[in-house]
């Protein structure tokens, strides 16, 4: 959702590219209701930066296995975490 303008596109598809079992888009077989995909937000749009950092953490524009960003920014966010005292910090959960 941070990607997508969903609010003027909805209902609508994120993932166009993802086939059901018969190849199919995955977008024309969502409740049997045809979708486009769904609008990206554009330059001025308020949340246009964190539209930016997710295409910066996810590698760039693509699928693929680049992981690079996410993890310095990590690295440096849990640093900054124990350093100031956070004790407590906990695992992540394996799903949600």
């Amino acid at each position: 959702c941070l990607f997508y303008y969903v609010q003027t596109s909805a209902p609508c598809c994120t993932r166009a590219d993802i086939t059901d079992e018969n190849g199919a888009s995955r977008c024309n077989t969502f409740g049997g209701q045809q979708m486009d995909q769904c609008a990206l937000l554009g330059s001025t749009h308020p949340r246009w930066e964190a539209a930016q950092a997710v295409r910066k953490y996810l590698g760039g524009s693509g699928p693929n296995e680049n992981n690079d960003d996410f993890y310095q920014a990590f690295k440096l966010a849990w640093y900054k975490a124990t350093i100031n005292g956070m004790d407590n910090l906990k695992p992540l959960m394996d799903t949600c």
